[in-house]
């Protein structure tokens, strides 16, 4: 409970305005220093009054002991016990005893509950507590031994609280005239301290409230508060200076931040544009290998027509023409007639594997346009729902991004693994998924391309952890340098001779857009590399993105 109050009082006091707390201190500090001036002069008379106490307790010691000396002399009981009967008479007297030298008690007033069984004590007043035990030999005259001894026990506390109920009055009327005066001094010093402080309080509120920077404190003293005061003017002619130029170029900064602002928002439409456009240029590049392949197949068949045996049978019909009316003759007795039936059989064998080889090169040529047909459908298809948010598998986006790929990957004899994680259903930007693992499932093949051919291989592996998906597209291929990885997201920035720097830049842009996140890892070059696409299963709103220049990712 007292630590409760404490730490009220405290709080209270910690949290009041200064003229309180400094007149607090200064009035506790009197009240606490003349409580301590009366307590000692108390103090100090107490001990004055004790020791005036034990002084005349010993002489009445003294007295009684030598009027004692006869009646023990003597035995005289009765003129013992006269000589104590006059201590009756104090009430702070509270026992006298007479003792032989052996101890006995030869007459006694009052009880006692005292020791007084030590007969070797020496004579004077001892104190015990309240207790104050004088002891007086009782030595004849002309005679130096002693036959007994005079004890007398009186208590000091009857004395001690009437001298302290006449000093408390007297302490409390002294009390209140010094804290009236320490009030009336209190009020007076702390304005005379204070009112410089008042002044710049009153200054800085004023200044807080309206902003006016032409206010100035008035300094009514050279003490540490004329000083703040004097340094807080000076803060205020160069507050007013840097406001006066800052509101100069308010307009200037307004301006900027509008022109930064405007940047911002093409730099993200470009990003969205420079990414659209790598799909698209990885959708043209396949078709255009692709259309290599049609090409080579188109020449083939042009060459394979232009050797056909169609010629050699389009001689021989030419030289039977003649004959035809009479072909018996020609075939039986014309040497060139008796060899046509032998070559029209040897030319029929040959045209049927001529008409095998083109049916061939016809089918092949037939399945690359139909390849073609399925990339320009697949672009067609995300183009048509770029930017809207939907409910897509993500496993088919990978495997949208091999089938775009894939030309490139069979001309370099480049396989991919796959990780799937089955009934995962993505809410997002369908193109701007696509976007990103179509950079990163191409920059795979480049990188592991021109490898050992069982080093030609890349793996996807997708996981789903706290309402988030995490695609990692893992390389075995030429790695990346450690100084390379602060850099790899930044515009224009790229590692192959034929690249623009766009990819992953409009990648990871797209990642931030999507709520996500694009990460890179590598061990250096020669180690290979892992690009980590990070998105939650239901994009967030669109918020305004600026690429960071991060050593490993690219983060909201």
């Amino acid at each position: 409970m007292s630590g409760f109050i404490y730490n009220r009082l405290k709080s209270r006091l910690r949290n009041a305005p200064l003229r309180s707390k400094l007149t607090f201190t200064v009035q506790l500090t009197g009240i606490g220093t003349i409580l301590f001036a009366g307590i000692s002069l108390f103090a100090y008379q107490a001990y004055q009054l004790r020791e005036q106490f034990s002084f005349e307790l010993s002489t009445l010691t003294r007295m009684l002991a030598n009027y004692s000396v006869a009646p023990v002399s003597f035995e005289d009981t009765r003129g013992m016990t006269d000589v104590l009967s006059g201590l009756a008479s104090r009430e702070d007297v509270r026992f006298a005893a007479l003792r032989d030298t052996s101890g006995k008690v030869l007459a006694q007033i009052g009880e006692t509950t005292l020791d007084l069984a030590d007969s070797s004590a020496t004579s004077g007043a001892i104190f015990d507590g309240w207790w104050v035990i004088c002891r007086e030999p009782l030595v004849p005259h002309d005679e130096t031994e002693p036959i007994g001894e005079l004890v007398i026990g009186a208590s000091f506390q009857p004395l001690f609280f009437d001298a302290l109920l006449k000093f408390i009055p007297a302490l409390l009327v002294l009390a209140g005239l010094c804290a009236i005066g320490m009030v009336v001094l209190t009020r007076v010093s702390v304005r005379i301290v204070l009112g410089g402080l008042d002044q710049l309080s009153a200054s800085v509120s004023r200044i807080a409230s309206t902003s006016d920077y032409n206010v100035r404190a008035a300094v009514f003293s050279e003490d540490e508060v004329g000083q703040l005061t004097t340094t807080f003017n000076g803060m205020l002619d160069k507050l007013q200076t840097s406001d006066q130029e800052i509101r100069a170029s308010n307009h200037s900064l307004a301006t900027e931040i509008t022109e930064r602002k405007r940047l911002e928002r093409a730099l993200v439409e470009s990003s969205r544009l420079a990414g659209m456009a790598e799909v698209a240029t990885s959708v043209l590049h396949n078709v255009g290998n692709v259309l290599n392949s049609v090409n080579v197949s188109t020449l083939l068949l042009r060459d394979r027509l232009e050797s056909s045996k169609l010629k050699s049978l389009q001689r021989t019909t030419e030289l039977m023409a003649p004959h035809l009316d009479e072909p018996g003759p020609f075939f039986s007795s014309d040497p060139r007639g008796r060899l046509v039936p032998k070559f029209i059989t040897e030319i029929t064998r040959e045209l049927a594997k001529e008409r095998s080889d083109l049916l061939t090169e016809i089918q092949s040529l037939v399945g690359n346009v139909e390849h073609i047909k399925e990339i320009v459908t697949t672009q067609q298809s995300y183009s048509r729902t770029a930017g809207v948010s939907e409910k897509i598998n993500p496993q088919e986006l990978i495997e949208d991004a091999i089938r775009i790929n894939q030309p490139s990957m069979d001309r370099h004899s480049v396989t991919v693994s796959r990780e799937e994680v089955s009934d995962v259903t993505l809410l997002a930007d369908r193109h701007k998924v696509l976007q990103i693992l179509v950079n990163l499932v191409s920059n795979a093949v480049h990188a592991v391309k021109q490898g050992e051919l069982e080093f030609r291989r890349f793996e996807i592996r997708m996981t789903v952890e706290d309402d988030t998906l995490s695609i990692v597209v893992r390389d075995h291929g030429v790695g990346i340098k450690p100084e390379d990885l602060t850099r790899i997201f930044r515009h224009g920035f790229t590692t192959r001779p034929d690249g623009h720097g766009f990819g992953l830049h409009s990648g990871a842009i797209a990642a931030r857009e999507l709520g996500g996140s694009l990460d890179v890892a590598s061990d250096g070059l020669g180690q290979g590399a892992s690009f980590t696409l990070t998105i939650p299963l239901v994009t967030p709103p669109p918020t305004p993105v600026r690429l960071t220049n991060s050593p490993f990712s690219a983060r909201p």
